[in-house]
């Protein structure tokens, strides 16, 4: 699941006089879907235009398509890539002089709000040849909202058909809500109603800073003492020799919380570390106190506008748990150029090195890498989590030294590697499982063998490092690296 941004151009006059304005706040905000596993949708404030006794909110945010550009952007391939894509509130709002809002979405269809709709009216939001959408103000009350109270009026959203039968929708009987100093609450996704009827509800905010508008260190690495986290950290290079400078690892790392301290502007944590190298008989285990200030921020929220990296935020699933997950990928091929307010490709003089690392909030960071696919000069370097204990909850599964014995023991012969995608795997052991993952930790193939030898079709997988797993009848494990170019 992906985070998507939009941008609200809005003017700071449209801030003051009139009470619950859906956009109250002179920063950003932050949306979430009510799903088990949200995903996120931010939008930020930078101006507006006023056409007659109307304003006009624009909307743009992500890469909406390519056009040709002009020749004062020297783009690789004079392609440029626009950020004119309309996001989760549509292309434009339209706040009119008497205080209603009109929002204009993807499908060319306009929804009517009325923040000042008389308790008990009801009014049409939308209708088409098949449905309608009713907007029944229902009352007012004082609610704690991202931590601060607030005034709050309700409006109860009714789908129905024609008729005036009701269509079990996952918006009909939702509450919409509006603060009168935070603005809209909860509200739903315009961008591609009424075919996709998704709820939103406030996450966080900036202008006053509240509830989820930021990454820190208190948030990402609150551990407690008894938690453990394994993760495997991997250097390869693909070119030989080696100058001395530059040295390959392959090993794991096991970090295991002793005690916590916690003060005003810190945690501190004693660590127990024991590691071993891939493949390796022996471990080393060493004890070292470490301190995280607890206001670093890692990631500002909502994400602004594009700026060379692609962000996410979403919730994910680890053995049953929710996780909040923060994502950050650059894209190191695009260079923006403002005279055409649009990003595109440069020449690289040669591959681009691909980057991407996720964290996950309460364990760390779960997954990096850095990959430069080149004969000459390339190189494939990380680190991903792969077992860990929280709260006594164990997810993954965690290696040992006696483990890691038969990781790329040569009973177990995997190839040709790199493979264009037909793969041999053979042992001296009958296989039970075959399991293989991509580098974001990702489950891309599962299967069952019984027999010592076997074939693996990988045509269809796109090209990059995945990590084989293997599984003996019997007991006993091994894993190999395998690299797809086709």
């Amino acid at each position: 699941m992906r985070v998507r941004s939009l941008v609200l151009i809005l003017a700071p006059t449209i801030l003051v006089g009139q009470d619950f304005r859906l956009f109250n706040a002179a920063g950003g905000y932050v949306f979430a879907s009510t799903d088990v596993l949200p995903t996120t949708f931010s939008i930020t404030y930078d101006s507006l235009t006023v056409v007659g006794s109307d304003t006009i909110i624009h909307i743009g945010k992500n890469f909406n398509g390519s056009d040709n550009s002009d020749e004062l952007c020297p783009f690789w391939g004079q392609v440029c890539y626009h950020m004119s894509l309309p996001s989760v509130f549509g292309r434009s709002i339209t706040h009119g002089s008497s205080g209603e809002y009109v929002f204009h979405n993807n499908n060319g269809a306009d929804l009517l709000f009325h923040a000042q709709l008389p308790e008990g009216d009801t009014m049409t939001m939308y209708q088409d040849a098949d449905q309608r959408f009713l907007l029944t103000r229902t009352g007012t009350d004082q609610l704690a909202v991202l931590g601060q109270i607030d005034s709050v009026r309700h409006f109860e959203l009714i789908h129905q058909d024609l008729s005036g039968s009701p269509i079990g929708s996952p918006l009909n009987g939702v509450d919409i809500s509006i603060g009168k100093e935070l603005g809209l609450i909860t509200f739903f996704a315009v961008d591609s109603f009424p075919i996709v009827l998704q709820p939103l509800v406030l996450l966080g905010m900036t202008s006053p800073p509240l509830g989820f508008h930021q990454i820190t260190n208190e948030m990402v690495f609150d551990h407690q003492p008894g938690d453990e986290i394994q993760t495997h950290f991997w250097n390869y290079y693909y070119f030989a020799p080696l100058p001395p400078w530059l040295q390959p690892y392959n090993y794991y790392s096991t970090r295991t919380i002793l005690s916590r301290q916690e003060t005003a502007d810190s945690l501190i944590y004693d660590v127990q570390y024991e590691r071993f190298d891939f493949g390796g008989t022996t471990s080393v285990v060493a004890y070292q106190s470490i301190a995280y200030h607890k206001q670093t921020v890692i990631a500002e929220i909502p994400f602004d506008r594009f700026n060379g990296t692609s962000q996410g935020l979403n919730k994910a699933d680890h053995c049953g748990v929710a996780f909040w997950e923060y994502y950050a990928s650059p894209s190191n091929s695009l260079v923006f150029c403002a005279y055409d307010n649009c990003w595109g490709a440069y020449d690289t003089q040669g591959p681009p090195i691909v980057e991407f690392e996720r964290t996950v909030l309460g364990l760390g960071s779960f997954n990096a890498y850095a990959q430069l696919i080149s004969p000459d000069n390339g190189f494939d370097r990380g680190h991903q989590i792969v077992y860990f204990k929280k709260n006594g909850i164990s997810c993954g599964n965690e290696i040992t030294v006696s483990i890691a014995e038969g990781i790329g023991d040569p009973h177990l012969l995997v190839a040709p590697n790199p493979t264009k995608g037909i793969l041999s795997i053979g042992a001296d052991l009958p296989i039970e499982q075959v399991r293989i993952v991509d580098l974001q930790g990702r489950l891309i193939l599962s299967t069952s063998m019984r027999t010592a030898n076997g074939m693996l079709d990988l045509v269809a997988f796109p090209d990059g490092m995945y990590v084989l797993h293997v599984e003996f009848l019997g007991g006993g494990r091994a894993a190999e690296k395998v690299l797809i170019q086709h």
